[in-house]
């Protein structure tokens, strides 16, 4: 059994890895596009779809590893 100190360790590597992952997506988009294609609306469409996956992932992963578990714990109990 892994104590709760590990798990949350885990859990803490498993988020910054998943929003390192969404983070590194996002800047590799613009350091390696060609600057002519960086208009202003492709400017703003890739921060609205960067935002919008970084908190879809971290609410995704909140239910995963906080909430669901949780309620699997209270309903196992007799």
């Amino acid at each position: 059994m892994v104590s709760d100190k590990e798990r949350n360790k885990l859990i803490f590597t498993i988020v910054l890895l998943a929003d390192a992952l969404v983070v590194s997506n996002f800047l590799g988009f613009h350091f390696f596009s060609d600057p002519e294609r960086l208009t202003l609306n492709v400017r703003i469409i890739s921060w609205v779809i960067f935002v919008a996956v970084l908190i879809a992932v971290n609410i995704w992963l909140y239910y995963v590893y906080y909430k669901w578990p949780a309620n699997q714990a209270r309903s196992a109990s007799p």
